[in-house]
Parts: structure tokens; C-alpha cells; sequence
């Protein structure tokens, strides 16, 4: 679909700079999305963790926390 309208598209075709700009904005936003969700992720289990009888939550969270920025970054 993107290439489609990317081959469709001249003035994008010509200019490899473009194309270039254009994966690094989508890999930026498929970044920021990841990030979200990883945090989104941990509060929920950060809260669940809280209360008694959850120790895979607690685990979980562990786990996370040990993640490398590198792949996702975490809140600490």
C-alpha cells in the first residue's frame, strides 16, 4: 500500500532522501508506540502486583524492569 502510493507519487520516487525520511518517521512512530504500550502495560501490572495473591504480576514486572532500554525503554 505505501509503496503504491510511494511509486505513484514522482516527487517521492526520485528523491531517495524521502524515502529515507519517511521509513525513519514510521519507525520513530512504531518506537513511540512500543514505548506507550510498554508502560501502559507495566502500570497495569504494577497494580496488580499490589495486591496479595499475585506473584506472577510481580514477576512480570521483574522481568521489565531488567528489559533493556535498548529494546523498550522502562520507567523507572
Amino acid at each position: 500500500m505505501l509503496s503504491q502510493w510511494i511509486s505513484g507519487t514522482n516527487a517521492l520516487a526520485d528523491h531517495p532522501v524521502a524515502l529515507w525520511l519517511i521509513a525513519a518517521a514510521v519507525a520513530a512512530t512504531l518506537y513511540l508506540m512500543l514505548i506507550f504500550a510498554f508502560r501502559v502495560v507495566r502500570a497495569r501490572l504494577e497494580r496488580r502486583a499490589a495486591l496479595p495473591g499475585h506473584g506472577m504480576a510481580a514477576g512480570a514486572i521483574r522481568v521489565m524492569q531488567r528489559t533493556s532500554w535498548f529494546l523498550l525503554p522502562s520507567s523507572r
